[in-house]
């Protein structure tokens, strides 16, 4: 049975087929540089994940994956600030897709459409 994170990564691993071995190191390296913003440097996440390397030049589309689906289940600020340093890589951005957009609920735009709007016969009276 394949968990929430395994989903992830497979849903990461998409978009990365399209990326060239220059924009996997660009990405891993934005993701990594972002994770260790986070507290305690790369080092960490680099082995809680079982990456093969913490060099973003040498890191595989699996590893990239790996880290990808990790920041987005667990440090999404984190992966706010890697989107923000590629940012100046609009192609990048572009093969990425929906890589980059915040959960539902997560962005300040997530609950439209849930509220009813007011108006005449939705709470306010017809003047």
């Amino acid at each position: 049975m394949m968990g929430e994170d395994d989903a992830r990564r497979l849903d990461a691993t998409g978009p990365l087929a399209g990326l060239d071995d220059r924009q996997r190191g660009l990405l891993a390296s934005a993701l990594l540089g972002a994770s260790a913003g986070s507290g305690g440097g790369a080092a960490p996440v680099v082995a809680f994940l079982s990456l093969d390397s913490a060099d973003p030049s040498l890191m595989s589309r699996a590893d990239v994956a790996r880290l990808l689906a990790h920041l987005q289940a667990h440090d999404p600020p984190a992966l706010r600030r890697a989107y923000l340093a590629l940012r100046d890589h609009p192609a990048m951005v572009a093969t990425l897709g929906g890589v980059f957009a915040p959960a539902r609920g997560e962005s300040d735009t997530g609950r439209l459409g849930t509220a009813p709007m007011p108006g005449p016969g939705r709470g306010e009276e017809e003047r």
